[in-house]
């Protein structure tokens, strides 16, 4: 493997849609926590601020009103300083009698005689009286300055009763949260770039330390319902994800037969006949091959044995719901207590011969003896054609070691996005290790329409 920065083609956009998708639900409360807490601070910080205005229009004394445009314009630049000016708001205090809390604004229409007067106080009487008292006393202070101008109100003052500003946080509160919601999304995508699994069928060929045998797309079950488990009150669970059922798609089965056609090869090459199959981690499907993988060689008329070799848990039995005791589980077999022969179970179904595990068996990890698997295993391989081993995770527990060190070869499961690319390799030492051959990879759960062609004993990508 050599890994030399990103590699984009193991990247797609729908990898990135599917992480979003994951943190779909902290996005949206997350969008919806920020806006909630804005609009509460909002509230607790907000001062709203009242404003009442007239228009004023300014002319020469004793001329018309709009006689000369331009020196009326140039007498309303003047004016509006006055009205700003620290003169009159002294005048303003003096007539008010008390302290006004507020400011007075004064702004010149463009190109006009016309003057915008507005006060403004966090009261609107206040702003009112404010503005009130500003008319009343700036003749005062505007005959200094010019003796012979006028002012014409065009439009009396108001009081507004609706604040003219509004809160910040309230105002931007949407846009908050959609930043929030932004960043959420970005580190999202920025663990799926950093995270080093397997994205595609691109990716796989440039990391993994094997051939690839196969890629499975994702195939979802397709649940009874409830019509049909009344009517099925026997067996009233989702069925397993079988090449065999016809709740499957057909891409699905082909792909599991095309898995079966390049393990096949591999082992008749080999003359091999025992073949454990594992994976790194948890639920990256293992025992959905297996079954598949089985069932598939059994539809070819072979005589295929299956065991259920993870201790940890009972995995085959549970996917089929199949019951078994445990005497004649895998423990009860491994201690002795009952032959292998008569412990085998048949799959109606697929015609695959079953050896189960027992979930309430206790102390199963002290029956793990390797020489004795061993010499099971290779009573059954004289007996069957094919003996399939579904084992723990590499990751999780010890037994898988003792069921390669029985078995022929072994199939390595990886799931899309799923597993680190180094442990999967160094799962791959640690086969070799343990077991005279390593088959392959089989690639699962791969969404999109990836699809790997196997010719002549080479893996393609399509």
């Amino acid at each position: 493997m050599n890994r030399n920065g990103i590699f984009f083609p193991d990247y797609s956009v729908s990898g990135i849609l599917r992480e979003l998708r994951k943190y779909l639900f902290i996005m949206i409360m997350l969008g919806m926590s920020v806006c909630l807490f804005a609009s509460a601070m909002g509230k607790l910080t907000y001062q709203p601020i009242y404003e009442s205005r007239a228009a004023i229009a300014v002319s020469e004394r004793g001329a018309q009103q709009y006689s000369s445009l331009d020196t009326n314009s140039s007498m309303a630049a003047v004016y509006s300083e006055v009205f700003e000016s620290p003169a009159l708001q002294e005048k303003i205090l003096e007539a008010a009698g008390e302290a006004v809390n507020g400011s007075i604004s004064c702004e010149v229409i463009s190109e006009t005689n016309m003057l915008n007067l507005a006060a403004f106080s966090t009261d609107p009487g206040q702003a009112y009286a404010l503005l009130q008292t500003a008319l009343k006393n700036y003749q005062d202070v505007s005959d200094t300055v010019f003796s012979n101008a006028v002012l014409h109100i065009v439009q009396e003052p108001s009081i507004s009763m609706e604040p003219s500003n509004s809160s910040f946080f309230i105002q931007y509160r949407f846009l908050f949260a959609a930043i929030s919601v932004v960043c959420i999304a970005m580190l999202a995508v920025l663990r799926y770039f950093m995270r080093f699994t397997i994205k595609s069928c691109k990716g796989a060929e440039k990391y993994l330390d094997g051939e690839i045998l196969s890629l499975v797309n994702e195939e979802h079950h397709k649940r009874l319902s409830a019509a049909d488990k009344a009517k099925n009150r026997k067996d009233p669970y989702d069925p397993p994800l079988l090449l065999t059922d016809s709740l499957v798609r057909q891409r699905f089965s082909e792909q599991m037969r095309m898995l079966a056609y390049g393990v096949e090869k591999h082992m008749k090459k080999k003359e091999q006949k025992r073949i454990l199959i594992t994976s790194l981690a948890e639920h990256e499907g293992k025992t959905t091959v297996s079954l598949n993988l089985a069932a598939a060689l059994a539809e070819q008329g072979k005589k295929v044995i299956l065991i259920d070799g993870d201790i940890s848990r009972a995995g085959i039995s549970t996917a089929i719901h199949m019951p078994v005791s445990e005497d004649r589980s895998v423990t009860g077999v491994l201690s002795g207590n009952m032959d292998w022969k008569d412990a085998l179970q048949i799959h109606k179904k697929t015609g695959v011969q079953l050896l189960l595990h027992c979930n309430t068996a206790k102390g199963s990890d002290q029956h793990m003896d390797a020489v004795r698997i061993d010499q099971i295993t290779k009573e059954m391989s004289e007996s069957a054609e094919y003996v399939i081993i579904d084992s723990s995770p590499v990751s999780v527990s010890q037994d898988a070691e003792v069921w390669m060190q029985a078995a022929d070869t072994t199939l390595l499961v990886v799931r899309q996005d799923w597993s680190d690319v180094r442990g999967v390799n160094d799962a791959v030492d640690q086969i070799w290790q343990n077991c005279s051959d390593f088959a392959g990879f089989a690639l699962n759960v791969f969404y999109g329409n990836e699809q790997v062609r196997i010719q002549k004993g080479v893996h393609q990508h399509v």
